[in-house]
């Protein structure tokens, strides 16, 4: 069945317009995969991530000095200072409520992506215990 608005075949060349000089496409090996290796300069934190409306199912992406981490709630991490930095400066607003009125009285800022410090006691401490 032709096209009524195609009167050109596929191997004719369209008036006004180069042809088209199709090549061979050149293969190449993949480069071996770079080692990336973890920024674990500095000291870290154990924390944990309250669970939030605002967290994903998959956890919570962060990235600082670029590395990036994947926090899920209620399972300590150990993070270095720049991740609790942020999770200290994201906060939101939320209404205060009057409990008579039931009006909005004002916002205030929390935690976006509430966490706790949880207290890092080495392994000797531990079997000595």
């Amino acid at each position: 069945m032709s096209d009524p608005f195609n009167n050109l075949s596929d191997d004719e060349p369209v008036p006004g317009l180069p042809p088209i000089k199709m090549e061979a496409a050149v293969v190449r090996e993949a480069p071996a995969p770079r080692k990336v290796e973890a920024n674990v300069v500095g000291p870290r934190v154990r924390i944990i991530l309250e669970d939030s409306e605002s967290i994903p199912p998959t956890g919570l992406f962060l990235g600082a000095d670029g590395v990036g981490y994947m926090l899920k709630a209620n399972l300590p991490a150990d993070v270095p200072a720049s991740i609790i930095g942020i999770l200290d400066t994201a906060v939101m607003s939320t209404p205060v409520v009057d409990p008579e009125t039931l009006q909005v009285t004002g916002y205030r800022d929390r935690l976006r992506f509430p966490y706790r410090v949880v207290a890092h006691i080495p392994a000797s401490v531990r079997e000595a215990a």
